[in-house]
């Protein structure tokens, strides 16, 4: 198992969740349809 390949992969998916989280946080839309 390569360490570094796996702390690439998981920023790749930190870096995702950020800009998810970046959209939700800016769409009250989409912030008030996952709240229900």
């Amino acid at each position: 198992m390569n360490a570094g390949s796996g702390n690439v992969k998981r920023a790749g998916e930190l870096l995702k969740l950020s800009r998810a989280a970046h959209r939700v946080a800016t769409l009250p839309s989409a912030n008030a349809m996952t709240r229900s």
